[in-house]
Order: structure tokens, then C-alpha cells, then sequence
């Protein structure tokens, strides 16, 4: 770490300007003078908290599988009684990762109902969970669920 300016601003605060061992140039302020040891404490913290700055983000999307999540809605308009072990059945057709993706859709379906549209999921189980985004399918027209669920 090295230390390029220091001075006192207007306001009596003690600013620093750091090049610190990363190659990255900071200021600090602080209300009372630092000394080199506070202030090496302080770069490895902020190194610290900064080491993973630069990483990408993995974005992931939802409705990027529309067309799957369009099929398990018109799998349950066409079978409206679907109960969990034809539910089950109708996922062991599908990969694993489609399994995956359809479960979290019907959960964040149900979170949705619950949350703007007065769908109760008291017990939480999966059952009940899929009870009520199936009644909620079953009974809803098409072009009110293409609207609240994918957007269109």
C-alpha cells in the first residue's frame, strides 16, 4: 500500500488517497487521523470485501423455458383434477432439469397467487401447493393466465 496524498478537507475530515497492493487506486475519509497500521488494516478489509467484485453474475431467467412452462399449463387446463401422483407421473417424462424447472414454476406460481391474488397456501406442503395453482389454472381463462404468467 502506498499513500499518494493525504490532506484535510473544508470540513476538518482527513482524506487519503491509497494505491493499495492490488494496483487499485481509493480515497478514504475519516473524522480523526489514521495511522499506517489503521490504514493497512483497512485495505486488507476492503480487499477483502472486494475480492469478488469483477466476477460475472449468473443471470438466470425463469421464462426462459416458456415453452415448457407453457406445455405444464396446458397439461393441467387439460386435466383439471390432476392430483400429485398424476402430477408426479407426468414429471417422471421429463429430464431432470425440466423436473427442476417445472417444480420451481408451480412454486413461484403458488408464492404469486398468494401474494396478489388472494390464494391461500396455509400448510405449504406440496400438495396443497399444487392444488391451488391447478384449481387456479383450471378455473382461469387462457388469456388471463398468458397475461399474469408470461407476460403477454
Amino acid at each position: 500500500m502506498v499513500i499518494i496524498e493525504t490532506y484535510q478537507d473544508i470540513a476538518g475530515k482527513y482524506r487519503y488517497v491509497v494505491e493499495l497492493t492490488s494496483g487499485e487506486t481509493v480515497m478514504w475519509k475519516f473524522a480523526e487521523e489514521q495511522t499506517t497500521t489503521e490504514l493497512e488494516e483497512l485495505e486488507t478489509t476492503y480487499i477483502d470485501q472486494h475480492l469478488y467484485d469483477d466476477l460475472i453474475v449468473l443471470q438466470y431467467e425463469l421464462l426462459e423455458n416458456i415453452e415448457l412452462l407453457r406445455e405444464v399449463v396446458t397439461e393441467i387446463k387439460a386435466h383439471p383434477t390432476l392430483n400429485l401422483t398424476q402430477y408426479n407421473a407426468y414429471l417422471d417424462t421429463k429430464t431432470w432439469y425440466e423436473q427442476a424447472i417445472i417444480g420451481f414454476f408451480i412454486f413461484t406460481v403458488a408464492k404469486g397467487l398468494a401474494g396478489h391474488y388472494d390464494k391461500s397456501l396455509a400448510n405449504l406442503d406440496e400438495t396443497t401447493i399444487l392444488v391451488n395453482v391447478r384449481d387456479w389454472i383450471a378455473d382461469t381463462p387462457a388469456k388471463k393466465i398468458a397475461k399474469i404468467l408470461f407476460g403477454e
